[in-house]
């Protein structure tokens, strides 16, 4: 069964939407992480929690009220505890709710949530949550008689805290029946602060299926409120297992996408199981860290369980890297480092160096710089990485191609597109905030400007150029550090991710040692769109000459890292998958070309 919802445009008429969602049509997740902080369970936990159903003007809703009970129910069991339930609440009752959550949102260690469920409107690009009793019947009315939903951003935005969820389970059915002239579909995005995170229950232009009869909860939020339960998920992870749910249970009918990256670590469910790591080595004063957490390791730490990557280094010999699973119980982990050899150097990674000078050329009209990467072999993947990076298997590139020596830059976007919206302003530094769908429409003007047939390289393509012939983490080696790479090299470094306003982020294309191919900025600076669709098992299945990635899936796939990665997720095989339609200020790319 669809649903329509509907819109207003600058005209005043009333235009349909369809969204598929078991009991609601849109669902609008949107997370305004504002640090990099790990949020702990010892936080302040506020949530205003709303659900209308009893409409008189407007359609009656069935769900609503259930799903803001169960929502507050199971917030409550998360920790927050002044979580405030409205349900078939006026304009006055929730203006005045929103005012008091914003007030006890400054707090800097207080984490806020808000979530609506009702209907819903869109007027002139502005989001409105219909109160119960509101008398609407055109346009003008709607300012008026609706909650303008900005009002809770500018109370998040306004708020010393450190981290801001806000759900939005609305525009389900046609509030206004008749009204509507022409066809369009998905509320409007709204402008969040700097480091948010937008997450939808589908992607836009798509409808929501309606729920099966008797059940208490629609699809999206049912496997939301599964989800959220499972202890020690980030938000990111909960939204991610949540749309990967959705999409089976629909039958690949309905697409959650999320939009911006998680800057942040918060969990709805703590996981309190703990272990002890103990790293025994020889020599005993060799050097230990785990790469993947902000601690200093100590001997003996209390750590969560899961997987640690663990690197062990003394002057004099191989250094040592190994990803260590930690259960329940305490793991004593012994490693022995192999002494260097008179000939052999700590720094120099002699697979990586170039045996000759790459073939070069520019485009004529951009400007863009690209190296010929001649046809060959490699062993991709990660036999020590993510799960998604295993089984290392050989790929073979059978012609040779042209891709880009530098992310495309500023400059060279407005040479093609006219304009551009990168939060860090430079010609010459990597365009940012671009989605996978956006590159598409440059490569596409491009290509009719210039005459050329330039597209986004393969997965394959792009670890096969970045790698460079080497079997390392990294171009150069097993190591990084800040003078390497524009990457979050941690508290106390020159390159460590602080708020907005204080980090460095991007730099200019070009500002570090390029690969022994001639490539620069592999890793770190802006994650780059390959491609390809992600499927985290499709490793298993690849083929071995010219892979193209599978023929469909939710997400594309980044590569590199960006200036805000830690070095775990910079390595030249890490993969991370996103919506096609997103875009932030970590997201760029750079070109390919067959030759």
């Amino acid at each position: 069964m669809l649903f329509t919802c509907f819109e207003v445009n600058g005209n005043g008429f009333f235009q349909m939407i369809n969204n598929r969602h078991p009991a609601y049509l849109f669902v609008g997740l949107l997370l305004l992480i504002m640090s990099n902080q790990i949020v702990h369970a010892d936080q302040k936990r506020v949530a205003l929690v709303i659900g209308n159903s009893a409409y008189q003007q407007f359609p009656k809703l069935l769900n609503p009220v259930n799903d803001a009970t169960d929502m507050a129910a199971k917030l409550n069991g998360f920790g927050f505890v002044d979580a405030q339930l409205l349900l078939n609440a006026s304009k006055r009752e929730i203006e005045g709710a929103i005012t008091r959550f914003g007030k006890k949102l400054n707090n800097e260690n207080a984490v806020g949530l808000f979530y609506f469920a009702g209907h819903g409107l869109q007027v002139d690009g502005n989001n409105y949550l219909i109160p119960i009793g509101a008398n609407i019947t055109n346009v003008a009315d709607v300012p008026y008689e609706a909650v303008d939903a900005g009002r809770v951003l500018s109370n998040m935005q306004l708020a010393d805290n450190k981290l801001n969820l806000m759900i939005l389970d609305a525009c389900r059915d046609n509030p206004l029946p008749g009204a509507s002239r022409s066809a369009t579909r998905g509320l409007a995005r709204m402008s969040a602060p700097e480091g948010s995170i937008i997450l939808y229950a589908t992607s836009p232009g798509k409808a929501a299926l309606d729920g099966e009869p008797g059940e208490r909860n629609g699809l999206f939020t049912g496997k939301l409120l599964e989800v959220m339960s499972e202890p020690g998920l980030s938000v990111y992870d909960v939204f991610r297992r949540t749309a990967q749910a959705v999409h089976v249970a629909s039958k690949s009918i309905q697409t959650p996408y999320i939009e911006g990256v998680i800057l942040g670590e918060f969990s709805f469910a703590e996981d309190t199981s703990q272990a002890r790591l103990i790293i025994k080595t020889n020599p005993a004063a060799a050097r230990v860290r785990i790469l993947n957490i902000r601690q200093k390791y100590r001997p003996e730490m209390v750590l969560k369980p899961g997987r640690y990557q663990v690197e062990v280094t003394h002057p004099g010999y191989h250094g040592y890297l190994e990803w260590i699973e930690l259960d329940n119980q305490t793991t004593t982990h012994t490693v022995v480092l192999e002494q260097l050899s008179r000939t052999s150097t700590a720094t120099t990674d002699q697979s990586s160096q170039p045996t000759e000078a790459p073939t070069t050329f520019t485009d004529p009209y951009t400007g863009i710089q690209f190296v010929t990467i001649q046809r060959g072999c490699f062993n991709m993947g990660n036999d020590k990485g993510d799960s998604d990076e295993k089984p290392v298997h050989q790929v073979c590139i059978t012609r040779a191609f042209d891709i880009g020596k530098y992310e495309v830059t500023q400059g060279q976007w407005r040479k093609v597109m006219g304009d551009h919206l990168s939060g860090f302003k430079g010609d010459q530094l990597p365009v940012e905030r671009v989605s996978w769908d956006s590159v598409q429409k440059f490569i596409q003007m491009l290509n009719q400007q210039s005459g050329q047939q330039y597209r986004l390289p393969t997965e394959a393509e792009w670890e096969y150029a970045a790698r460079a012939d080497s079997q390392t983490n990294y171009p150069w080696g097993n190591q990084i550090t800040c003078t390497d790479a524009s990457y979050d090299g941690g508290k106390g470094s020159v390159c460590y991710y602080k708020p907005r306003g204080q980090y460095r982020g991007t730099q200019p294309v070009g500002s570090y040692q390029p690969n022994a191919f001639g490539l620069y900025d592999t890793v770190g600076n802006v994650w780059e769109w390959v491609q390809d669709w992600y499927d985290e098992s499709y490793y298993d299945n690849t083929l071995k000459n010219d892979p193209q990635g599978p023929e469909e899936g939710i997400y594309r796939v980044l590569r590199g890292g960006s200036w805000s990665s830690f070095a775990s997720s910079s390595r030249s095989t890490y993969r991370y998958s996103y919506s096609p339609d997103s875009n932030d200020f970590t997201l760029g790319f750079r070109l390919a070309k067959t030759r």
